[in-house]
């Protein structure tokens, strides 16, 4: 895997949306007027904009996956980051839905641990080619990184087939978090 520069953004940015498309928790975030697949293209390029701000953007090397993982300690530049945080304000979530969506990250923060670690956001191989080969490379570049800087991994997946996915590879489950009135499950999932 390598990072995602200006010109793979564009690919990886392709690769989330469609991967995320039916992503029940991407789906209650995103407001709900307009084009769904705009608004969830929206938040997943807020999501990768943040990542390469914070070094943590990657893509496989075949070009078929996306990776989104980073220190837990990383934050982005507040002058690079703002225009994107407006952006997924006004056209991603909407914003009415401001305050429910801070309510809701401050809700799941309380759940995640403070010890430093690598957090996996965003894993995604396309659709079109359901690649082991881009799965395998991101896996194993993950494992790598978390080696390398000695963390350990942190995800959450509101996917049930994705959790099966996380716990085959050596994740275990450590809290559950069901929302109110959202009508899904987030798991958090664990790799020393």
């Amino acid at each position: 895997m390598e990072a995602i520069t200006k010109n793979t953004k564009g690919l990886a940015l392709d690769i989330l949306t469609e991967a995320f498309e039916e992503n029940p928790n991407l789906n209650w975030l995103i407001r709900k007027g307009g084009s769904r697949k705009e608004n969830i293209r929206i938040i997943c390029a807020h999501c990768l904009d943040l990542a390469m701000l914070k070094k943590g953007a990657y893509i496989s090397n075949n070009g078929q996956g996306v990776a989104l993982v980073y220190k837990s300690t990383a934050v982005a530049p507040l002058l690079p980051a703002l225009p994107v945080h407006v952006r997924l304000a006004i056209r991603g979530i909407g914003l009415s839905r401001v305050p429910l969506v801070v309510l809701r990250r401050w809700e799941v923060s309380k759940l995640r641990p403070k010890e430093e670690h690598l957090y996996v956001q965003m894993l995604a191989v396309s659709k079109s080619s359901r690649s082991m080969a881009a799965a395998i490379d991101l896996r194993d570049g993950i494992y790598a990184l978390s080696k390398e800087l000695n963390l350990p991994l942190y995800a959450e997946t509101s996917l049930e087939q994705n959790k099966k996915v996380f716990e085959r590879y050596g994740f275990h489950q450590y809290q559950v978090f069901q929302p109110q009135k959202a009508g899904f499950t987030l798991w958090f999932l664990k790799k020393p």
